[in-house]
């Protein structure tokens, strides 16, 4: 009877298993020690602001809007008003009042427009329906750049209005207040103070 020929594969089968047990436990041991560990959670950055309002020394307010580039300020007589105002789409809208008599001026930022199909701002607006004594006066700018107003027929809550635009690169402004209200002179001044920034 030939033992040694029966105690191999018994020896080499021992040692296979102590090999695997051997392998095992550390990997083991490394993944519980990884699963206790706490992983940080990545780093998202912050939204950049839309807008922020400065207060100024004489008591009157910048708005200032980073998503669209302009700033305008008003008089502590006004105020900001967050429910007609949105800056979280491609367009956007301000509106700010005044607490005595709700009069109140609307601020909105458009794409800009289809220069292939409108040429020119003026032609853009030549299109619209319900526009009443539009005039095209070439010294007549806000924030510098050329600028058309006129009277809109029951659109700013089914109120007449005069709105002024103009536009830059890139997008096209309208500053909309009621028409009972347009010789007020708080919104030449308000009006006035629109700049666009960097």
């Amino acid at each position: 009877m030939n033992l040694p020929s029966l105690q191999q594969p018994k020896t080499l089968f021992l040692f296979a298993l102590t090999a695997a047990l051997l392998g095992i436990l550390p990997y083991g041991g490394y993944r519980c020690w990884q699963s206790r560990q706490i992983i940080p959670e990545p780093q998202v950055p912050a939204e950049e602001k839309a807008y922020e309002i400065v207060d100024n020394p004489d008591g009157s307010r910048t708005f200032v809007c980073y998503k669209f580039g302009f700033k305008v300020t008003y008089p502590d007589t006004w105020e900001f008003s967050e429910k007609y105002s949105s800056f979280r789409y491609e367009a956007g809208a301000l509106e700010i009042f005044r607490g005595s008599d709700q009069t109140d001026i609307l601020f909105s930022v458009w794409a800009p427009r289809n220069q292939d199909r409108y040429p020119t701002l003026w032609e853009s607006l030549v299109g619209q329906d319900g526009l009443a004594g539009l005039s095209p006066d070439p010294n007549f700018t806000v924030a510098g750049l050329p600028a058309f107003r006129y009277g809109l027929l029951e659109r700013l809550q089914a109120r007449d209005v005069e709105q002024t635009v103009f536009e830059n690169d890139e997008h096209v402004f309208a500053i909309s207040i009621s028409w009972d209200h347009r010789n007020d002179p708080e919104y030449a001044e308000i009006l006035n103070s629109f700049k666009l920034t960097d």
